[in-house]
């Protein structure tokens, strides 16, 4: 055909006028062409007659091309038309002004970020076209186009199920045809195979019936070309098919010395022969990128190359070092760290001696940053538990950049440790994904590295999993100890249990009720776990001391005796002695069970940061406040994971005066527990305090979206009011007062309602918080009840609360 000549002569194609020829191949022709009736540049591919012999795959192909022309997505090619003229089949798609990417790489790499850019464009694109249950079948650079722009288009969706076997003759390795004899790869017989052969993953070269993580395989194909610049299955078509079906492709990083080492386990995860170890969805490959996109935008992805020569060599950027925790915890370890800033000249213990830095959180997330060095000081203070490890102060803020040397490994060598534990940390949705490297200081090889996803409220369960596992690599023992409830799981068997988990699934969500079915299920299944028996123990205490009935103790007070006779001498029945004796008014002889508690050798850092907390409870209550916060900073040393110590050490410090000492910690309790309502409310208390009125409004509004109780919406509804917003609190009242009473909700609308001027509507509130159980002793001294000391029905209310 010549240039400007029409493309057929029928009604359908008269008025695409060619330009020019861009593409040849097995598939058939391209053409750019413009369309002289809608006034755009097309491209348009003409499929060969003997494509299409076959009248059911024709017809599979109609019906893909069609459902491809309905996906709007930025980088999809559209599909503008399909159909026949004649003795022509052809589609008429988007005209993308650039090129291929087969026609980029040419045997050369591409930069990761790069890589990581365009590998992430595709899997959106493909998550798009999986939800619209459309495999593409023959993903590959030449089906990859990209704009002048460097955007991705990709091309050619269900062209492959157009190939037809042929047992005479096959075409180059790029074709979209290849036909091979299976019993050469499987033993099972001939079968034909729709796709470009090097890009197919094992279940396409078989003939199976294929789904979405196909396409996962042949998109780990092409990520591994753009890194290395090579093909990872090279060679003739039976060795391609052999190959293939093993899935081992050389480690990546051996063809390209530089490649991040996050990008290595991307692409081959994605080209797991199984597809069930691969990413279940594009989606999920596509939330990998996007964040592996982020950590090379800020330099924080090491390559092997970085690990190999000490993480940090000349040229590269040093990690980020998170925040530092407000408080004594934080100042000192810093100062511990500075005593220890001097060259390390202990000797043969520094093969065994760790430093844990601070994971790197990418971008400007300082509640992430603050999460990394969290899970350093927890990691830190775990690992140190092991009589054979010598650990480190985990560094504060600047002072490794302060020693005037970018390489970590050669720092941590300068303060005597062997062994430098580090990582990055990154968001995945709501949840939390930690990837963590253990180097070898002295020959600077990396000798672990995991990843982990932790959802909201398991960072315990992370550090606790990360110190087994780092324990097992350098083949030290960890001592026999006891844990905190929480991360119970018994043996084996019991650990894989739906009861146990539904059972610590419901204690870290505080579901009281939940807890105590599972566990109750729990024990009737492990009789002979003492986990199990702890986990009950937990929930009958907690459910008595919510409902004292008789059933409740009956029940608390068997569970407590099977406790001790399943494991003699466990520190959980200890604890809730002395949680009980507390109770029931001896808190006398509770603090010193409590002190005889904290005297075990036996406990984990978090099962004494537990008992620590608890005890600072009996200490507030008898009027040791000095006691009481110590424990709680002792707690929180401990335990820095933990979002209630954080809360609490927040409301000590604000009953101090400490108002901007106190929201620091409300604000990181929030940062490691965001759907934790109480948090937002203390939160909100803590803003009031320090004078921003405005902002906690916005806290407690958040605790009221949070939990929907009385007492967290009738302070979001107070909160309104001391800002002077009555007129914007109308709809919530309603809703406040349709909500189920509760003492703390009925006192919070009694200050409202005083605050707005309503004097009887506040009195009427008042009592009713009263006879639900409200402490009302301090009435007198609440500013929010100023308006109301001079009414005679207020001082009947506050000389009953005082007798």
């Amino acid at each position: 055909m010549a240039d400007g000549a029409p493309l057929g002569a029928g009604d359908r194609l008269t008025h695409y006028r060619l330009i020019e020829r861009i593409g040849a191949g097995g598939m058939g022709v391209v053409w750019k062409a413009r369309d002289s009736v809608l006034g755009r540049t097309v491209a348009i591919k003409v499929l060969p007659p003997e494509r299409l012999l076959d009248p059911q795959r024709r017809q599979q192909f109609l019906d893909e091309a069609r459902r491809a022309s309905t996906i709007t997505h930025p980088h999809v090619a559209r599909v503008y038309e399909l159909g026949s003229e004649g003795n022509l089949d052809f589609i008429v798609m988007e005209h993308v002004e650039g090129g291929s990417l087969d026609g980029q790489l040419l045997g050369r790499a591409l930069p990761p970020e790069r890589a990581a850019q365009i590998g992430l464009q595709v899997a959106r694109a493909l998550s798009e076209t999986h939800r619209r249950s459309l495999v593409h079948r023959d993903l590959k650079p030449g089906n990859i186009l990209l704009t002048t722009d460097g955007e991705v288009k990709l091309a050619d969706f269900g062209l492959a199920v157009l190939s037809e076997e042929r047992a005479s003759t096959i075409d180059s390795i790029d074709e979209t045809q290849s036909v091979l004899d299976a019993s050469e790869a499987s033993g099972s017989g001939r079968h034909a195979v729709a796709g470009s052969l090097p890009y197919m993953s094992p279940e396409q070269l078989l003939g199976q019936k294929l789904d979405a993580r196909s396409d996962v395989f042949s998109l780990g194909v092409v990520l591994y070309e753009m890194a290395t610049g090579r093909r990872p299955f090279v060679g003739s078509h039976a060795e391609l098919a052999e190959q293939i079906c093993a899935a081992r492709p050389a480690a990546p990083h051996r063809l390209a010395p530089g490649l991040p080492v996050e990008l290595e386990r991307i692409i081959l995860k994605s080209m797991s022969r199984r597809p069930s170890d691969r990413y279940q969805t594009m989606e999920d490959l596509a939330v990998d990128l996007k964040h592996l996109g982020r950590q090379l935008e800020t330099g924080s992805s090491p390559s092997y190359q970085d690990l190999e020569r000490g993480l940090r060599g000349p040229g590269r950027r040093h990690l980020r070092i998170g925040i530092a925790l407000a408080g004594a915890v934080a100042v000192l370890a810093a100062a511990a760290l500075l005593l220890l800033w001097q060259p390390f000249s202990g000797g043969g213990d520094a093969e065994r001696t760790v430093l844990v830095f601070p994971l790197d959180a990418p971008g400007d997330d300082g509640d992430d940053r603050l999460i990394g060095r969290v899970l350093a000081e927890a990691l830190a203070i775990n690992l140190a538990q092991a009589p054979a490890l010598r650990v480190l102060p985990v560094p504060g803020a600047g002072e490794l950049k302060a020693s005037g040397t970018l390489d970590l490994t050669a720092s941590a060598r300068r303060l005597g440790a062997g062994l430098l534990l580090t990582g990055t940390l990154t968001r995945d949705g709501p949840a939390l994904r930690a990837s963590l490297n253990l180097v070898d200081t002295a020959d600077r090889r990396l000798l672990w590295g995991a990843q982990r996803r932790a959802d909201e409220g398991q960072l315990g369960e992370m550090v606790s999993w990360a110190t087994a596992e780092i324990a097992g690599r350098l083949d030290v023992e960890l001592p026999r100890v006891y844990d905190w409830i929480g991360n119970l799981t018994g043996g084996p068997e019991m650990a894989a249990s739906a009861e146990a988990v539904e059972a610590i699934a419901a204690l870290r969500r505080g579901e009281l009720d939940g807890h105590l079915a599972a566990a109750e299920r729990l024990v009737l299944r492990f009789p002979d776990e003492p986990d199990a028996w702890a986990h009950l123990a937990q929930a009958s205490v907690l459910k008595w001391d919510a409902d004292p009935s008789p059933q409740n103790l009956e029940r608390m007070e068997r569970t407590l005796d099977t406790l001790s006779r399943v494991a003699p001498g466990n520190p959980y029945s200890a604890f809730w002695s002395a949680y009980l004796l507390n109770r029931r008014g001896d808190a006398e002889t509770s603090l010193a069970r409590y002190g005889e508690l904290l005297a075990r050798a036996d406990l984990t850092p978090t099962a004494r940061a537990w008992f620590t907390r608890w005890r600072s409870v009996v200490r507030d209550s008898v009027g040791d406040h000095d006691g009481a916060l110590a424990d709680l900073v002792e707690s929180l040393r401990l335990d820095p994971t933990n979002s209630w110590t954080l809360s609490l050490v927040s409301i000590a410090l604000r009953r101090r005066g400490q108002h901007e000492e106190a929201l620091t910690h409300a604000r990181q309790a929030v940062a490691l527990a965001p759907s934790h309502w109480r948090h937002h409310l203390v939160l909100g208390n803590a803003l009031l305090a320090s004078g921003r009125s405005e902002e906690s409004i916005a806290a407690y509004r958040r605790g009221c979206e949070l939990s929907e109780s009385q007492y967290a919406c009738a302070l979001q509804l107070l909160s309104l009011a001391r800002a002077g917003r009555v007129r914007e609190a109308p709809a919530l009242l309603e809703r406040v007062e349709g909500m189920t009473e509760h003492p703390e909700g009925q006192y919070n609308l009694a200050c409202y309602h005083a605050l707005a001027g309503d004097r009887d509507r506040a009195l009427a509130c008042l009592a009713r918080a009263i006879e639900l159980g409200f402490d009302a002793s301090g009435i007198d001294t609440d500013p929010d009840l100023a308006t109301l000391r001079d009414d005679p029905r207020f001082r009947k209310l506050s000389e009953g609360a005082g007798s």
